[in-house]
């Protein structure tokens, strides 16, 4: 039996006789045409009666003239079969002869194919979109080829010019695929209905490919994608078409550095050095229109090399203008999606090219623009539709390299200078404002955010003013860079000041060698000793920590000591002596590090600071530690402990806990020294309890690899879920080596 859902012409009949309400017998009747006939042609055996029999059926059914006309169409349609091989219109065009890379997003749509008969709901369209100069369109074509076995009814290619003044109507797309099936003019209906049903009645049944090119809009499109049968559609955009239903979208990025690197390598001529082809694709973004404009330069000119090039593209300024290659140009291309924003969302573009980094949030964005966040969120939302950004994991939006600088120059060109310094300084004070109200967050009896918090970084607790510093280090970063050397000296010494407590977290981060640095010049030139001091003690710390340049830590900090000394600042000169126990202690020097720790804390106990008492007794003890005077370490943290249980003695709460956290894991390491394994444990997960998760994951990773280790030594084996999650706490902190040093000490614990 014949398939009763047979599409085409017959799909057709049956729905408009359905409608009104006629039984076989009662339109065959009407129409002086036999009840076999009929059920024939609904069932798909006669797909394309003569016209003589569609103008009786359509009288008998009392057509109009759009449902008269696509009956007509269906039935012209069913009459010519589509060969595989084009009849002159919508050819596909030829593959790029070095296609290169994009091997996923084929396989993309390769298994898309591979699927629609197999599943249900397939998609019926694949939209690849990204901004200009990606190869959408290369992709397409390669990915026609492709997959034209599985199509026997042909391929049809259609560039309905979405980027021209005036893209293709949709009636003109329909009636050029119409007649690239066979379809002939004057069988194609006038009205939109009646080229709808026409296109889908002739697509229904056929196993075809469809390629539109360069669509403008989801309106362009919508009603020329098949909704049924066995055919696909495959789409290039600058826009992401999000509007259109049963879609399956490949949003592209650049290439990778090997696919650039390869590309290049097929354009230039020679062997050119591959670490000078991969500058070439950094600096063209890795964009395939950019790297053959790039490539194609050298190749042009016989006296160049790809070194001269990669040199040239170095300058920021001049690079889109010197990506041009006779009637190519990468602006040209950026300019066609640039001429299709609204107003606004122009304006917003070239804002947006005063942020700092290839990525931000909408935070930054709504500063940059002087929007809030909704309005904001409006512009960006057209920004990533046309391609002109892309979407960043996390909430958050990214600016290619090659765009940022076009949005640069466009902002140079159409906007007055005071706009732009006006979005810079918005931009950078909101930065740096915010990350003074962040760091606070650390600050020892500050832990709050701001007194009317900012809906742009709203920071209601210490974890969002840790993801918020983090997340926008490089953004305020950059912004602490502009104030100095715009001599903002007090700006700079504010915000320096309020990372200093946060700094802990991350101690290992060169970031806080920069910040210090910035800090320590801009006290100096404010010519404050007290302030120099202070500040050198940070840089100190950041020298010993960050970059373990230990010497050259204590001779910075030797120099803070001497201007609290001549200004008579005992607190001061505490922490300078402090700072350089640190660099000793990492340095190993552990007669410096105990002499410098009981000297800053004498300090410390006469001017009444418990915060830095605290920290100078950790000092002492370490360094008895290390001398091997186990009994006096442990003297030493005993009495640590005990001041810091006393209200009367003990520093601010979070001070404290950490203190004890270190106090705790000292006195551990101190037994383990000793063999002492049990009382070590006792030790270890003592610390643990006391941090409690809201420490350092490095703090944390280091504990749960003590007290592992201690357990396994007792030959406990739940030591190693302890080990397993300091791996993981490692390894989330991005410090690999150490996670898989962890991973290495407990495979020799565990059973092979």
């Amino acid at each position: 039996m014949e398939d009763d859902t047979a599409g085409g012409f017959g799909a057709l009949l049956r729905r408009l006789r359905r409608e009104r309400h006629l039984t076989l017998e009662h339109l065959a009747g009407k129409a002086q045409i036999s009840d076999r006939a009929i059920s024939n042609i609904e069932r798909g055996r006669s797909r394309g009666p003569q016209a003589r029999t569609v103008d009786a059926l359509a009288d008998a059914l009392g057509l109009d003239a759009s449902e008269r006309a696509a009956l007509l169409a269906a039935a012209a349609a069913g009459r010519v079969r589509p060969s595989p091989v084009p009849t002159g219109r919508c050819v596909l065009p030829d593959p790029v002869a070095d296609f290169t890379g994009r091997t996923a997003e084929l396989a993309t749509v390769a298994g898309i194919v591979a699927d629609r008969d197999r599943r249900a709901g397939h998609p019926r369209a694949v939209v690849i979109s990204g901004a200009a100069g990606l190869g959408k369109t290369s992709l397409a074509v390669a990915a026609a080829h492709h997959v034209a076995g599985a199509f026997p009814d042909g391929v049809r290619y259609l560039d309905v010019r979405g980027l021209d003044a005036a893209p293709l109507p949709p009636d003109r797309i329909r009636w050029l695929l119409l007649g690239s099936l066979g379809v002939p003019d004057r069988h194609v209906p006038t009205d939109p209905t009646g080229q709808r049903d026409a296109l889908r009645g002739a697509l229904h049944d056929r196993r075809m490919l469809l390629v539109l090119d360069n669509v403008a809009d989801e309106a362009q499109v919508r009603d020329v994608i098949p909704d049924a049968g066995p055919s696909l559609t495959l789409i290039t955009s600058r826009r992401l078409l999000s509007g259109l239903d049963h879609t399956h979208g490949i949003p592209l990025t650049g290439l990778s550095t090997g696919e650039s690197v390869a590309l290049l390598r097929g354009i230039v001529d020679g062997d050119p050095d591959p670490a000078v082809l991969a500058e070439i694709a950094r600096l063209c973004g890795h964009l395939p229109l950019a790297l053959r404009i790039a490539g194609n330069r050298v190749h042009a000119r016989p006296g160049w090399t790809a070194e001269a090039l990669a040199a040239r593209l170095a300058a920021e300024t001049s690079r889109l203008q010197r990506l041009t290659a006779g009637d190519r140009q990468i602006s040209t291309a950026f300019a066609l999606s640039y001429r299709q924003l609204s107003p606004a969302a122009a304006a917003a573009f070239r804002g947006l090219s005063a942020i700092h980094g290839p990525e931000f949030g909408v935070g930054s964005a709504a500063a940059a623009l002087g929007l809030g966040p909704d309005d904001a969120e409006t512009v960006l939302d057209e920004l990533l539709e046309l391609g002109l950004l892309h979407p960043v994991p996390g909430d958050r939006h990214g600016f290619h390299d090659l765009l940022r600088l076009y949005a640069r120059d466009r902002a140079v060109a159409e906007d007055p200078p005071s706009v732009r310094a006006a979005t810079v300084s918005a931009l950078d004070d909101w930065l740096l404002d915010t990350t003074v109200h962040a760091g606070r967050w650390f600050e020892p009896g500050h832990g709050r955010g701001p007194a009317v918090p900012d809906d742009r970084a709203p920071l209601p607790s210490a974890a969002a003013a840790e993801r918020w510093l983090v997340t926008e280090r490089p953004h305020w970063l950059a912004a602490l860079h502009a104030a100095a050397a715009a001599g903002r000296h007090t700006r700079v010494v504010e915000v320096v000041e309020a990372l200093h407590w946060f700094s802990d977290r991350s101690y290992s981060d060169r970031t806080w060698y920069d910040v210090f640095r910035l800090g320590a010049d801009a006290a100096i030139a404010l010519g404050d000793p007290l302030l120099s001091a202070v500040h050198l003690n940070y840089l100190s710390w950041a020298e010993s920590m960050c970059l373990g340049e230990h010497a050259t830590a204590v001779a910075t900090a030797e120099r803070a000591a001497a201007l609290a000394r001549r200004i008579g600042d005992g607190r001061q000169e505490a922490w300078a002596w402090l700072y350089a126990a640190f660099a000793a202690r990492r340095d190993g020097d552990g007669r410096t590090l105990r002499d410098n720790g009981d000297r800053a804390a004498a300090l410390f106990r006469r001017v009444g600071d418990a915060e830095g008492w605290s920290q100078a007794r950790l000092c002492s003890a370490a360094g008895r530690r290390m001398l091997g005077e186990s009994t006096a370490a442990l003297e030493v943290l005993a009495e640590l402990l005990t001041a810091t249980a006393d209200p009367a003695t003990a520093p601010a709460p979070g001070v404290a806990r950490h203190t004890v956290v270190q106090a705790e894991l000292m006195a551990g390491s101190v037994l383990a020294d000793d063999g002492r394994w049990a009382a070590a444990a006792d030790r270890f997960a003592a610390a643990l309890t006391a941090e409690d998760g809201d420490g350092s994951p490095l703090i944390r990773a280091r504990l749960e690899d003590e007290l592992g280790t201690a357990l396994l030594h007792l030959g406990r084996p739940e030591g190693t879920a302890h080990l397993d999650r300091a791996a993981v706490l490692l390894a989330g902190a991005g410090e690999t080596a150490a996670a898989d040093a962890v991973r290495e000490r407990l495979s020799r614990w565990r059973p092979a």
